[in-house]
């Protein structure tokens, strides 16, 4: 079977998060690290007939992906804004070839979106328990999804490079109009529903993730600036070492095996204890990383410059609270305070 991973990435000349200088990068280098783990081709660099000079710069996503499905049987698209936090579950775990897309259920999200109640005057012919269903308001999140080479599919996509009303005139990088142009079409379709399959751990919200889901999805941009840019760059600096060195867990795996393998002597006995703590330092650090995931998403997404108008609004419009940012900021064991005072 061949599996390809479809990805892209551009800074633009105007740059007011750290979205697409610091996270960006990161996520090509993850995305390609997971592909040389699985042997599965890893696809970045479109051709430039896929940038319409009209269009913002996400529904290049479209002509790669037709040209991808030429190639390959399965193809995985993943924005730019989204990381690998289990590079060892394989994306074979998630295909179904009962269906010709595979998208995240997003039953989860839309209900962290409900802020009220059912209506205790339903509309005539309805029930109060009745709400609309979420895969039919948004059958696909365009952030993480599979396709499968198919002439529907092929359709789909060509089908929604038509629909130019969707085109935003905003910013390139908002990221408006090629979700609204695939959604569009297949709510005409009424027979959609038959070719798409829901995952429950493909992609998630920060807040959301739990072991054994594939991506964390840092989505949004240009949000009130709450984090300093010295602690920005600190944290920023820490996800970069790891996500270099292949993950906090890839990272502890390789440290363990290398300290671990020598002879049965007392002094190495006393270097695989040193591993093995080492690998619980490490696998804390982990620990403490993930728990940091919603901070890095505020961090990437925020605006630079603490003066800013927020375009985009503030913690509610991203699903958390002041209590989820920076949550060791004030505590003694925060790795990074520790790191900070050492370099200080």
């Amino acid at each position: 079977m061949s599996l390809a991973l479809c990805t892209f990435h551009q800074i633009p000349a105007h740059n007011p998060t750290f979205k697409t200088d610091r996270l960006g990068p990161m996520a090509l280098i993850n995305h390609r690290d997971y592909c040389q783990r699985h042997g599965y081709t890893f696809l970045h660099r479109p051709e430039s007939t896929a940038f319409a000079p009209d269009r913002p710069i996400c529904w290049a996503k479209i002509p790669f992906l037709l040209a991808a499905l030429e190639e390959h049987e399965w193809v995985l698209w993943a924005d730019s804004d989204a990381l690998i936090l289990e590079p060892e579950i394989p994306l074979e775990s998630f295909l179904d070839p009962r269906y010709d897309l595979l998208s995240q259920c997003p039953r989860e999200l839309w209900n962290a979106l409900a802020e009220e109640p059912p209506s205790e005057h339903p509309a005539p012919g309805s029930s109060a328990s009745e709400a609309p269903d979420p895969r039919q308001l948004q059958p696909l999140n365009t952030g993480v999804f599979f396709l499968r080479s198919t002439p529907w599919t092929r359709q789909l996509l060509q089908q929604a490079w038509q629909e130019t009303h969707f085109i935003s005139r905003q910013e390139p990088w908002n990221g408006i109009g090629d979700q609204e142009a695939l959604t569009a079409v297949l709510q005409r379709q009424p027979d959609a529903h038959e070719r798409i399959g829901y995952l429950q751990d493909l992609q998630g919200h920060p807040r959301h993730h739990r072991p054994g889901r594939l991506f964390v999805h840092l989505y949004g941009n240009l949000a009130r600036h709450r984090i300093p840019l010295q602690r920005c760059e600190q944290i920023l600096s820490r996800w970069e070492e790891h996500i270099a060195a292949g993950g906090p867990r890839a990272m502890a795996s390789q440290e363990a095996g290398e300290r671990s393998d020598v002879d049965s002597d007392s002094d190495s006995k006393s270097e695989a204890a040193q591993a093995e703590q080492l690998l619980l330092q490490d696998l804390l650090l982990q620990d403490l990383l993930l728990q940091d995931l919603a901070t890095l998403h505020w961090i990437c997404i925020q605006h630079k410059d603490p003066h800013a108008t927020p375009v985009r609004g503030d913690l509610d419009a991203f699903l958390y609270r002041p209590e989820d940012l920076d949550p060791y900021r004030h505590r003694q064991d925060d790795p990074y305070r520790a790191e900070a005072l050492a370099h200080a």
